[in-house]
């Protein structure tokens, strides 16, 4: 299994490399190390490291996921939310520019499907 692991990290690498490249970074070459890592010791792995925590607080899955949700619950509860003004603000700003977008459509919906298959050669249109 960590030959496969490895094998298949191997092509992720070169993957990897020209992503970085791309974005000028090592994000993806560190993550594929990480995953690296993981493949050489398994209790570096998320399902480990939760075995190890049920395993040090003495419960199992079920009192672990409560606690885990209890958790998140908390963390949610204290980040500030945007207030309802703004997302009615932002709906009715979307609503006024599909109004604005239909009323200059000058265009049947049998073209505007025809101009949209278009772009996906590949693709044949099902109507």
């Amino acid at each position: 299994m960590q030959e496969w692991a490895n094998d298949l990290l191997d092509h992720c690498h070169g993957v990897a490399t020209l992503l970085d490249r791309a974005s000028q970074s090592k994000h993806h070459r560190q993550s594929v190390a990480k995953a690296r890592a993981k493949v050489a010791d398994s209790t570096l792995t998320p399902s480990a490291k939760m075995l190890t925590e049920m395993s040090v607080k003495q419960c199992d899955f079920q009192q672990y996921a409560m606690q885990l949700s209890q958790e998140r619950k908390a963390y949610v509860k204290k980040q500030p939310l945007i207030k309802l003004n703004e997302y009615t603000v932002m709906a009715q700003r979307s609503i006024k520019q599909q109004q604005e977008m239909e009323a200059r459509n000058d265009v049947s919906f049998e073209q505007y499907l025809q101009h949209y298959y278009a772009q996906y050669p590949r693709t044949k249109a099902a109507y």
